[in-house]
């Protein structure tokens, strides 16, 4: 029987050691509620401009806190707009973002209270930086990419972590593709 400790993490065939997934899925960051957070950073002064560039940097890639908080200039290519990130284990790859989204750089607990206050300040309690990741993941899917690209973007070296990402909304996505497919309208 595995070790259900915080923090154990049960090895899986490969070797490589792989997260619980939890057991109440994280919320996706809903489209009214992206623009509600993004309108919260008005204004053209450092503190917006920062707050609204990461915060898009957060949706446009999936990064994680630690990887936003540990970029450095030289990380971000505005040129051909990617960053450079270093996942677990140290491995190191590029992400492309959007023509809308900037840089910025904070500690990941300042960037964690910069979220919450955001947040909060639209009446969106609780917001985090991991919903972002995966909001990400539910967002490529949902728009049509496939789970080869989103596993290389997002880092993950296993299926199980692109089921534990798109698990919050894949009931969503699956009557939307149904819908979408209208199968019993081809008879």
């Amino acid at each position: 029987m595995a070790d259900r400790r915080r923090g154990h993490h049960p090895v899986t065939d490969g070797g490589h050691r792989q997260p619980e997934a939890p057991d109440k899925p994280i919320p996706v960051i809903r489209d009214r509620e992206m623009s509600k957070i993004l309108g919260g950073c008005t204004g053209r002064g450092f503190l917006a401009s920062r707050d609204r560039a990461i915060i898009r940097l957060l949706a446009d890639t999936g990064v994680r806190r630690s990887q936003i908080a540990g970029l450095d200039v030289d990380d971000v290519d505005l040129a051909y707009d990617f960053i450079r990130v270093t996942g677990k284990g140290g491995h190191v790859r590029t992400v492309p973002f959007g023509a809308k989204t900037g840089k910025g750089r904070l500690s990941p607990v300042a960037l964690g209270h910069m979220l919450t206050r955001r947040g909060a300040a639209v009446g969106i309690e609780g917001l985090h930086t991991h919903q972002f990741r995966h909001t990400f993941a539910h967002t490529f899917r949902k728009l049509g990419g496939n789970d080869s690209d989103l596993k290389r973007l997002g880092g993950w070296k296993s299926d199980a972590m692109l089921e534990r990402y798109g698990r919050s909304a894949a009931d969503e996505r699956a009557r939307e593709a149904h819908r979408r497919l209208a199968i019993g309208d081809r008879y």
